[in-house]
């Protein structure tokens, strides 16, 4: 067990343990985000767990290091049996929608989890559905569809949500909620609008250094 491992090991899945602490170590050490990496995959749920956090946080500034291993993160979201994975793998693959050639596998494994379990996972999923609707305005439609399901939802959180993401789907430069945006390349979205210009996308790797 690496020593990333051994830190994402304690305390349990009502916490994010050590994750935030990861995320800045890798920061400053991308050596050491094969490690990180590795951790997804333990026998160790709670390890697990705290590894996804940490990777979900790094990919709001760096998404462009993770894209490799869209692989792993989409076998995580579909199979892991830990909730907090899955639900922070889909806010994960919001972050990789800036990434235009991964958009036809991110499409469906998002859609896939708006029927997951976990309305958690259902609620992140709708949101980087709805980060991709607006950035591939092909995708809209097909996006709406797979959305408008969950407006029927039993869960009140997730019957507001997707009807939130319908009406921004609907609206092209409509500002998305603060709480939505977590990735530093989308955060032009708050304010309305659709995909970043070659303008805001160089001010936000400039924010970044």
């Amino acid at each position: 067990m690496s020593d990333l491992a051994r830190w994402l090991s304690t305390e349990d899945l009502r916490s994010d343990g050590a994750a935030n602490q990861v995320v800045e170590v890798v920061r400053r050490n991308p050596g050491l985000l094969s490690d990180l990496i590795d951790a997804l995959s333990s026998s160790h749920p709670v390890t697990r767990g705290h590894a996804a956090d940490a990777l979900e946080k790094l990919g709001r500034g760096r998404a462009s290091d993770l894209r490799r291993y869209l692989s792993i993160f989409l076998r995580a979201l579909r199979n892991d049996e830990v909730p907090m994975v899955r639900w922070h793998m889909a806010m994960l693959l919001g972050h990789l929608s800036t990434e235009p050639r991964l958009v036809p596998r991110l499409v469906p494994a998002l859609a896939r989890a708006t029927r997951d379990s976990s309305v958690f996972v259902q609620s992140w999923a709708v949101t980087s559905l709805c980060l991709i609707a607006r950035h591939v305005p092909s995708r809209a439609g097909s996006i709406a569809r797979t959305i408008a399901p969950l407006t029927r939802s039993s869960s009140v959180a997730l019957r507001a949500r997707a009807r939130r993401a319908l009406s921004l789907i609907a609206s092209p430069t409509a500002p998305f909620p603060r709480g939505w945006i977590k990735t530093q390349a989308l955060r032009h979205l708050e304010s309305g609008g659709g995909p970043a210009t070659s303008s805001s996308r160089r001010t936000a790797r400039t924010n970044r250094r």
